[in-house]
């Protein structure tokens, strides 16, 4: 159905001349001597993400940093005890 109503090709077109503008961008920042960073050139990315995803994607980060913490001083406790 994308491929019938012309869908697919509008987005690799639009993709295309994001792409050229990209490049015309670039090569007149060279010119420029300008510094270049191939971040600057890269297409934006959105961001789906809501109130809930970032609430679980800091929750999940800060249990992990808390347990990875914790799992070495264990390990290093464990290791005191056989070792040293």
């Amino acid at each position: 159905i994308a491929n019938q109503t012309g869908y697919y090709e509008k987005t690799v077109r639009d993709k295309t001349i994001l792409t050229e503008e990209k490049i015309k961008q670039f090569e007149k920042d060279v010119e420029d001597n300008k510094a270049v960073d191939v971040i600057n050139y890269l297409p934006e990315k959105e961001d789906y993400s809501n109130f809930w995803t970032k609430g679980a994607n800091k929750i999940t980060t800060g249990l992990s940093n808390v347990l990875d913490d914790d799992f070495d001083n264990i390990w290093h406790f464990l290791k005191s005890l056989f070792i040293g």
